[in-house]
């Protein structure tokens, strides 16, 4: 027979307060593996410390310190008169009215996305192995020394953030192709698939990646050996390196960079002229990647970079070939 404080006919709800609620893990799902869950576990730590009090070493049977049955979910509750801590299950936290029994739910919830997260992750890194793209999934997880030694990240500095982060400190700033990569394989994880292309451009952004340090070597030695951007109202080519949608005051605006003969590079504002065209395959569509433009325009060095420009008040445009 129990005569401990906490047998379920001394109990007193009252003189309890509420810590946390906890999940004690299965073969499912590590208690460290759900962040929420790794929060819980951490306060009931903090908590413990500040008070020095302990679990209550009284025979209970099975994880719950009041009926002795056993649950995985754990709500903790300190005691102040003895300065110890008990763990109760979900049953006997509501039949014995202790409050913030509600806390169970959201731990629930977090609970059931860790384990669907972990099981698209399992299922996502054997369907990359299948496709010889291990180490798209290696680079996925990896941290951000590793990024930036892989040449998916470049290495920044932080200011400093309290505690969390020192100044100085190095960080992973992430390339345009590792963050297209981590997208596509958050969506195999979330939904379960990989369509043919998105495991071809998979492995079109992992050569990329790979090659980056080359790519950036190429792409200074080629700004290097461009010439400077001129001034004044002059007619240029180009090809079309990027177009982009931007907002004004005015409403949206259709931009663009070019690449000129010379190497120096354009941005201003899409002739109407070129918005929408027909092109050769009887279609109409705006300027893409490769186009190659002719237009007379009013040309500005950038004050920061002289193989850079912008043009204004674009004329007599016209279309030299398409992609």
């Amino acid at each position: 027979m129990r005569t401990d404080i906490h047998r379920p006919s001394a109990i007193v709800p009252e003189d309890y307060h509420f810590v946390a609620c906890h999940y004690i893990g299965g073969k499912a799902l590590d208690p460290g593996e759900c962040i929420a869950n790794a929060e819980a576990m951490a306060e009931i730590r903090r908590h413990k410390e500040a008070t020095g009090g302990r679990i209550s070493r009284h025979t209970h049977g099975g994880t719950c310190h009041i009926c002795g049955a056993t649950a995985m979910y754990l709500a903790v509750f300190h005691h102040p008169d003895t300065n110890t801590y008990i763990e109760i299950g979900e049953d006997c936290a509501q039949k014995l009215d202790f409050g913030d029994v509600e806390a169970f739910n959201p731990l629930r919830r977090a609970i059931a996305n860790a384990k669907a997260a972990k099981a698209g992750k399992l299922k996502a890194a054997a369907v990359l192995a299948d496709l010889d793209l291990t180490r798209a999934w290696e680079l996925y997880n990896a941290a951000d020394a590793a990024l930036i030694a892989a040449g998916a990240a470049t290495a920044g500095t932080h200011w400093g953030n309290g505690d969390l982060v020192q100044p100085g400190e190095v960080y992973g700033r992430y390339t345009r192709e590792y963050s297209t990569l981590c997208d596509i394989i958050g969506k195999l994880i979330r939904y379960g698939d990989l369509s043919d292309a998105q495991a071809a451009f998979l492995r079109t952004l992992l050569d990329r990646i790979t090659r980056r340090n080359a790519i950036e070597t190429e792409r200074a030695a080629e700004k290097a050996a461009a010439a400077d951007c001129p001034a004044g109202r002059l007619a240029v080519e180009g090809e079309v390196l990027k177009t982009e949608v931007r907002e004004t005051d005015y409403g949206d605006t259709l931009k663009m960079t070019i690449k000129t003969p010379g190497g120096y590079l354009l941005w201003g504002t899409i002739p109407s002229a070129l918005a929408i065209f027909d092109a050769p395959d009887g279609t109409q569509r705006g300027l893409a990647r490769g186009d190659r433009v002719a237009f007379v325009a009013t040309i500005t060095p950038s004050a920061r970079d002289t193989k850079f420009g912008f043009y204004k008040r674009p004329a007599k445009a016209r279309l030299l070939s398409t992609v």
